[in-house]
């Protein structure tokens, strides 16, 4: 019971302060509407929330576990679950040991890569995923072509970005994230008209997508579908 008059507390103050927002507060002032839209915000800020301290529970566990031993191994491991809960940063050192130390093992240098990409450090991502591509260009089911064509665009060098494109739609075939990232190509060279074919090639690409593909191309959808009017 006090659990729930608390939640409903909450919601008032929370209903209260979005009314004081300049332009959208009016819509909070609506009987029933505001006070469902403050709860649905509140519900939204408490998952998140609870989503982000599990977070770092879990990456406190796994520290404890693997931090303990010093090996590229172990680091590697660390590294690659610090990188998937969002942590890119700290990961990226554990990563850079694990590839260093193990370089047989692909999985530390596609990492490390991805993780700089997400630092905005794309054009030393390029190295590790190079080393990647070179040795196994299906790696990650092609993605590691995907993301060095990406550190290649982020870092100005638009033909290696040409090169790994054309590389992953040779292996797989256009798919959604392909065809944006042949958007922001053509963007980059100044090609607006080819950089909105390629948005509508994405959307097409999604339209004819199984129901099990739609969802990993729904966020290049969404990106294309924007890009088109810019």
């Amino acid at each position: 019971m006090l659990r729930l008059v608390s939640w409903f507390l909450a919601v008032f103050v929370l209903l209260h302060l979005l009314r004081l927002v300049p332009a959208v507060g009016r819509l909070f002032d609506v009987p029933f509407l505001g006070f469902f839209l403050a709860a649905a915000i509140l519900s939204f800020l408490v998952a998140r929330g609870g989503e982000a301290m599990a977070r770092r529970a879990s990456a406190a566990r796994v520290r404890r576990e693997l931090g303990s031993v010093d090996t590229p191994h172990q680091r590697g491991k660390l590294g690659s679950h610090l990188l998937s809960i969002g942590a890119a940063r700290e990961a990226e050192g554990h990563l850079a040991a694990a590839a260093e130390g193990d370089a047989e093992r692909l999985e530390w240098s596609y990492k490390l890569g991805c993780a700089r990409l997400q630092l905005g450090r794309a054009r030393e991502a390029i190295a590790p995923l190079s080393r990647v591509v070179a040795r196994d260009e299906e790696h990650a089911f092609g993605a590691a072509v995907l993301r060095l064509a990406q550190a290649a665009l982020a870092s100005g060098d638009l033909e290696l970005a040409r090169r790994e494109l054309e590389r992953f739609e040779k292996n797989h075939g256009p798919t959604p994230e392909s065809a944006w990232w042949k958007s922001r190509l053509a963007k980059a060279r100044g090609d607006r008209g080819a950089a909105r074919a390629a948005c509508h090639e994405v959307l097409s690409l999604q339209a004819r997508a199984t129901k099990f593909q739609k969802k990993s191309g729904r966020p290049w959808a969404a990106k294309a579908w924007f890009a088109r009017f810019s």
